[in-house]
């Protein structure tokens, strides 16, 4: 099953790209643009992080660390999911989504599989370029089991990142118009969680652990690779987190389906 799936999302991606290859300058203009956007967010924690040395005990090449795994992660949960969450809202509306339950596809396969968002790329490349340097800088030691953990708690972090996507998209099925809150979700808060969560105020920490749970995307990521935790509990909290929340967010989607009763509702 899995298989195939994949299998049918790589004809989609192969369709998708030729239509974009058609007008190669806009798409490498999307990518530079995304890519540009990054690194002005990487530049003001580089100087900031110059003048003051530390951040709340995080040495710089730690917080880039962090900003590594929260661009890469967002990066590639945001290619598969960013296009429900801006899409699904105006399909709703109009009654085009009346089309996506015609089909023998999962509404939100069919939403994932048909829109590729390319512009991610410039994120992903960013996110790979920042976990690349500083890593080396860290002067990590990169045992076989150091880049297995990296890499399953990397991959836990685009698991956490797309059940909040899938989530907002989600809402739409419940609330009119969630798209103005979706966006304050994704961009102030996805963007606050590329810091050491431990400089914010309870109140913001606490929504971030346990409202929207950006913790888990690069926080507690860097704190079991470079630091480790004290707490057996909290470590297998962040390693079981992403799967349980992809299990949630695709059910809530799943019952917004089912209440869905065409344009308007």
């Amino acid at each position: 099953m899995i298989r195939d799936y994949a299998a049918l999302y790589c004809k989609f991606i192969v369709k998708y790209a030729k239509a974009k290859l058609e007008y190669k300058i806009p798409l490498t203009l999307d990518i530079i643009a995304n890519v540009i956007n990054s690194l002005s967010f990487v530049s003001v924690v580089y100087f900031l992080m110059n003048h003051f040395s530390t951040l709340d005990d995080w040495r710089l090449n730690e917080v880039m660390l962090m900003f590594g795994f929260g661009l890469l992660s967002w990066g590639l949960a945001g290619m598969l999911f960013w296009a429900p969450v801006m899409q699904l809202e105006q399909l709703i509306i109009t009654g085009q989504f009346d089309h996506f339950l015609l089909k023998p596809l999962h509404p939100l396969l069919h939403l994932m599989f048909r829109h590729f968002q390319h512009t991610f790329l410039g994120q992903t490349l960013v996110g790979i370029g920042l976990l690349s340097y500083s890593l080396q800088h860290l002067s990590a030691w990169l045992s076989p089991s150091f880049i297995l953990n990296g890499i399953y708690l990397l991959f836990n972090s685009v698991l956490v990142q797309s059940a909040i996507l899938i989530t907002l998209s989600s809402l739409n099925f419940y609330v009119k118009k969630p798209l103005v809150f979706s966006m304050m979700v994704v961009v102030d808060l996805q963007v606050i969680s590329r810091y050491p969560i431990s400089i914010y105020h309870q109140g913001l920490q606490f929504i971030v652990s346990f409202v929207v749970p950006y913790i888990f995307v690069s926080y507690y990521p860097v704190v079991i690779l470079m630091r480790g935790v004290s707490s057996e509990a909290l470590l297998w909290v962040t390693y079981v987190v992403g799967p349980l929340l992809v299990g949630l967010a695709c059910l809530l989607f799943h019952y917004g389906v089912r209440r869905y009763d065409g344009a308007g509702s």
